[in-house]
């Protein structure tokens, strides 16, 4: 009788068991997650192979109310989660080279901005620099454009300008600025020479010649708050917060008439519970790259293109 009985309660610690396992696989599948299980390496002279921390979960942060087709980021495959080896503070901005990633960050408390070039291959700091510009230090996202690595300072809630300053990528140091009379968020530079931006409030798309000219400012009708971009294919890609659907999303935006030539929904949650598309965003050489968290060992995750996805497709041309 007690040998009976010890069967069935091993046989229902085994259903339970099997319940649970389906159940964490489910919350991983839920945001797009491929586990190391299913993870399979690159081929040979397609990229390093798919590589996630150990620590790294983002079934934690997962939205159990969403709908099964409700996951990730549609069109977008999770390749790489691995964290920036340093204290952040409050992150503002990204951009990405081959060998270098600049972060953008705020501390608060000392009024100052930072600027971090981080290496690629160790993830940790290569050098720094703090900013400040007339008591403006709201650093806002960065871009590597032609003319090198366009930042903008906004003032305080009591100063509404911007300072838009152009940087030597390798030094850090500033080469060209002028300045705005609006607090700006994020910016970026086109193939043409134009420097585009958004205000902090995403209110108004900007448009300026390379000496601060004002050429173009457009009212933002698409419901959205942007936090950075970047230029891709001459067009500009918004990664913020679809505010009429509560979810993240990255828009793709025609820069020289500012109407919306692709919208893509992100479902997808970092480990403090962001939507991926806040904060920093660069997207460089078919690498989608999100920095949603900020402080301590922050995680950056870098996203490529699904298996069934081109970047002309998600990515329209501008000049299309």
């Amino acid at each position: 009788m007690k040998t009976k009985s010890v069967a069935t309660f091993l046989a229902v610690l085994a259903v339970i068991a099997m319940v649970l396992a389906f159940g964490l696989r489910r919350c991983g599948a839920m945001l797009g997650i491929v586990t190391e299980e299913s993870a399979t390496a690159t081929p040979a002279g397609a990229g390093a192979a798919i590589r996630f921390e150990p620590d790294y979960d983002l079934a934690l942060a997962a939205d159990l109310s969403l709908q099964e087709e409700q996951v990730g980021i549609p069109g977008l495959k999770l390749r790489l989660a691995r964290p920036l080896m340093f204290d952040t503070y409050q992150v503002r901005g990204l951009a990405a080279v081959p060998d270098y990633f600049y972060v953008a960050s705020v501390k608060a408390d000392m009024e100052r901005a930072m600027l971090y070039q981080v290496r690629r291959d160790t993830y940790t700091v290569d050098k720094e620099r703090e900013l400040e510009w007339e008591g403006k230090y709201r650093f806002g996202g960065l871009h590597l454009g032609p003319d090198g690595l366009m930042a903008v300072l906004a003032g305080n809630a009591q100063d509404a300008t911007s300072v838009v300053l152009r940087m030597d990528p390798q030094s850090l140091e500033t080469i060209g600025a002028f300045e705005v009379p609006d607090q700006i968020r994020a910016v970026a530079q086109a193939g043409d020479g134009n420097i585009y931006g958004i205000n902090e409030s995403s209110e108004f798309f900007y448009r300026w010649a390379t000496d601060g000219t004002l050429l173009e400012r457009s009212a933002n009708g698409f419901g959205t708050s942007y936090y950075d971009m970047a230029v891709v294919r001459g067009s500009l890609v918004c990664s913020g917060y679809w505010r009429d659907r509560g979810i993240g999303v990255i828009d793709v935006i025609d820069p020289t008439s500012f109407t919306l030539l692709a919208r893509h929904p992100a479902y997808a949650h970092s480990m403090g519970g962001r939507w991926v598309t806040q904060l920093g965003f660069d997207c460089v050489n078919g690498e989608f790259l999100f920095l949603p968290d900020d402080g301590n060992l922050p995680m950056l995750l870098t996203y490529v293109l699904a298996d069934d996805m081109t970047l002309e497709e998600y990515i329209p041309s501008s000049g299309q």
